[in-house]
């Protein structure tokens, strides 16, 4: 898994996930497989958002006769940063972001609002 950070502009981030990059060798056919994961951090709407994609292509083997083809997906999440469980991956990004020369507004106003997840407590008697 290869990983890697890319400045969007002064407020997001996008941390895109290299998840397969392999070639298969079959009978008569190879296969080149792509998967990868990006995770677009904007500080200033307080959203992340999640794309998943893949992409297959199967082509003969040198010698061997047949067609190609391709397969492609992608999945797109929009997640608001009040949803998120937790604040570690922001508290991770936000310091990236600024390593790399951004200028997100500060953290302290974009946790505030995120509040813990209520849960359901210890049962009781009553």
């Amino acid at each position: 898994m290869k990983e890697e950070f890319k400045l969007i502009n002064s407020y997001t981030l996008a941390q895109v996930v290299e998840l397969t990059n392999r070639e298969n060798s079959y009978h008569n056919t190879n296969e080149k497989r792509q998967a990868e994961l990006t995770r677009i951090f904007n500080f200033e709407a307080a959203q992340v958002t999640t794309i998943g994609t893949s992409a297959t292509v199967t082509y003969p083997r040198p010698g061997y006769s047949g067609g190609s083809g391709t397969s492609d997906s992608m999945q797109v999440v929009v997640t608001d940063f009040a949803d998120l469980s937790s604040t570690r991956e922001l508290e991770r990004m936000h310091a990236k972001l600024k390593e790399m020369g951004g200028k997100p507004p500060p953290l302290e106003d974009i946790t505030g609002n995120i509040s813990k997840k209520k849960t359901l407590g210890t049962p009781r008697n009553g």
